[in-house]
Formats: C-alpha cells, sequence, structure tokens
C-alpha cells in the first residue's frame, strides 16, 4: 500500500503534533508492504527527524506569501501515484489546494485535523472559521474517505460542526527513549511539579498558577515551554507577572524550552505533571510523563480517562476547586504512592501507545475504509 504523508511544515517546533506526524510516518515507513512517501512544503527542519524507509520530497515554500504553488505537490503526486494522502491540518489554503489536485486525479485522500476542530480551537478568529468552512474547509472534509482523530472526543468535536463521513480513531504513539536518565529528585531541597508544553493561554497556565497551594513551600512547579510568536511572548510576561502578585516567585521555575533529550531530565527531577488544557485532541507530553513514570493531573478536555481507570492520575473537570484539590492531593499523598501511581502509568503507555502497534492498527484501518 502506497501512503503519501503532506504536511505544511515542521519549522522549529518540537511539539506534540510535530513529534506525532513525523512518528507516524516513520512507523507506516517500517510495516512490511507499506510503501510511505512524505511531501512537506516548507522543507525547513525536516532534517531533524528519523524519517526511516519513508521518502522525503520537498516543496518550495514562499515566506513572503506563506504559500506553495510551485507545482511541486503535483509533480510528486504523479510520480508517487498513491493509494492515499493522508495531509495533516486544515484552513489552509495550500492544503486545500493539495486535495483539489487529489481529487482531480481521482486519488483519495484523509485529513487528520490535528485538534483544529475543537470547540475551543473554533471560538478563536471564529468568523474567519466560518467563513473558510463556508468556502472550502467543509467541502474537503466531506469530500475526505475519513478523518483521522486521536480519540472519541475529537471524532465528537468534528462531529458538531458539520462532518458527515468516516473516522479513523488511532491515538498519537509515543517516541521512546533508548533508556530514560536516572532519577534525579530534589535537587534544589523541594518536591516538584513539571508542567511541559507550548506557552499557551489554551494551556491552562493562569488556572494553574492561580490555584497553587502558597503554604506549600516544599514544592515548587517546573515550567517548560516553547514560545512561538509574538502572541505566546506577551503571555509569558502575563505569567510572570501574575507569579509575582501572588508571591510565588520562589514557587515557580521559568526554564523555557528544552530539546527533545533534554526534556527527559526535566520529566526525571520531577514527582508529578500536570496539564490544565482547555483543550486537547490528544496531550503527547501526557504520555511521555506516564512513560517516564510520573503520575498526571490533566483536565476532560483532553481524552485521558485511562488515568482514571489505570490509577495513574488525577482526569478532572477544569475548574478552580478541582484544580486546587487534585494539587493538594498529588502533594499530600507519600512518596511511595506516587511512585507506584508513576510505575502503573509506565505500564499503561507501553501497552498501548507504542508506535509499531499503532501503525499496524492504522495501515489496517485505511485498508478497511478504501475497500468500503
Amino acid at each position: 500500500m502506497k501512503i503519501l504523508e503532506v504536511s505544511l511544515g515542521l519549522g522549529a517546533s518540537s511539539g506534540g503534533p510535530v513529534r506525532s506526524i513525523t512518528g507516524l510516518a516513520r512507523a507506516l515507513s517500517e510495516v512490511e508492504g507499506c510503501d510511505v512517501s512524505y511531501f512537506i512544503h516548507s522543507p525547513s527542519g525536516v532534517d531533524r527527524f528519523d524519517l526511516a524507509n519513508a521518502k522525503v520530497y520537498k516543496g518550495c515554500w514562499n515566506n513572503i506569501e506563506g504559500n506553495d504553488r510551485s507545482g511541486d505537490f503535483e509533480r510528486v503526486l504523479d510520480e508517487v501515484k498513491p493509494d492515499v494522502a493522508h495531509f495533516h491540518g486544515v484552513w489552509h489554503m495550500t492544503l486545500h489546494a493539495d486535495q483539489v489536485a487529489c481529487k482531480k486525479r481521482g486519488i483519495p485522500y484523509m485529513i487528520a485535523p490535528r485538534g483544529s476542530l475543537d470547540a475551543w480551537s473554533m471560538r478563536q478568529k471564529a468568523w474567519k472559521k466560518k467563513l473558510a468552512l463556508l468556502m472550502f474547509q467543509m467541502k474537503d472534509l466531506n469530500d475526505a474517505i475519513a478523518l483521522h482523530v486521536t480519540a472519541e472526543m475529537e471524532a465528537k468535536h468534528c462531529t458538531a460542526i458539520g462532518y458527515k463521513g468516516k473516522f479513523i480513531v488511532s491515538p498519537n504513539g509515543v517516541n521512546l527513549p533508548a533508556y530514560l536518565p536516572p532519577w534525579n529528585r530534589h535537587v534544589d531541597g523541594k518536591r516538584r511539579m513539571l508542567f511541559l508544553s507550548r506557552m499557551h493561554r489554551k494551556k491552562g497556565l493562569f488556572e494553574l498558577v492561580n490555584a497553587w497551594p502558597i503554604d506549600k513551600d516544599d514544592w515548587c512547579c517546573e515550567l517548560v515551554y516553547s514560545l512561538n510568536g509574538d502572541d505566546e511572548r506577551a503571555y509569558e510576561s502575563e505569567v510572570k507577572a501574575l507569579v509575582k502578585r501572588r508571591g510565588l516567585e520562589d514557587g515557580f521555575i521559568f526554564t523555557g524550552q528544552l530539546n527533545d533529550d533534554e526534556k527527559w531530565f526535566a520529566y526525571r527531577r520531577a514527582d508529578c505533571f500536570v496539564l490544565p488544557t482547555h483543550t486537547e485532541n490528544f496531550g503527547l507530553v501526557i504520555a511521555e510523563a506516564l512513560y517516564a513514570g510520573l503520575p498526571v493531573i490533566t483536565t476532560k478536555n483532553a481524552p485521558w480517562e485511562g488515568l482514571l481507570e489505570n490509577n495513574c492520575g488525577w482526569w478532572i473537570d477544569l475548574n478552580h476547586g478541582n484544580l486546587v484539590d487534585s494539587l493538594r492531593q498529588a502533594m499530600t499523598i507519600s512518596d511511595a504512592e506516587r511512585e507506584a501511581m508513576g510505575a502503573r502509568g509506565n505500564k499503561f503507555v507501553c501497552e498501548n501507545f507504542a508506535w509499531p502497534a499503532i501503525a499496524e492498527r492504522f495501515l489496517s484501518d485505511c485498508k478497511k475504509v478504501l475497500e468500503r
């Protein structure tokens, strides 16, 4: 089976979507009988990733216009002649033009919205998205043979905006390191909560700072985060100002961005992980934290009910009281209880989110949809 993976770009980001897109391409390329090509419109950053047996094609992105209509994609379609094209992302006219090119050639395609159709995201720049849905996006979605979503929650979001087609529900995998660094807890004499994500309003940092117990001076919270654009830099300043207003300067550590190797050391110096998110189609950092042996606090805006089912964390409705309570519970239980929760979380991830098994199931689901 020939699959053509398509995305706009990877850039300098090391966020969840980038790792899951490249992880899936690599894992599929290692499945017997699966011939994977990967077309990326903006080639910057692609060489940072190991794509195993996938053949990489690079487009010619125009940094001024932000649109690649060089004809490279059409030439790749004609050369590869894929059984199916798999697009990552929505809203962009470049991807729309790609999907038109597929339809002209009778090549079926799937779309992975990557969380861009959930209720929170739809409220951002809402009028532009409503216009795009009317002009081209809804037709592109409904003309796809299926949408690739990472959980049933994301499927419900897609249905809510009017999508009427099929779904392939396939979670993201975790790019597991060859080995985990040794534990390095209490390096500053405190137990440590870890937040690792983008510096973005939807990740709930204001809520975290406001809920942080001021009487727990034997705990601190390390913030590991990427910054993308002026909006996120402004939000970083707002978060720092809130920390100062609450008198929590000794309770929060602003580490900033770490690379893929360094972040595992951050996981292993922590006692617990927290992500009070407003929306998450998957939440790859949650899987990473569990694999690293940390109990996790997150919200029901992320599809992680497995935290409760496997007794390895707290899965809460996002409000101030719930967040305060879960933080205090995580801080109050014994080290041994947290370590036992972390061990169960590691087992949960190893059994359910390893890339080889996910790629096999994804390929099987693709074949079933194509056959229908």
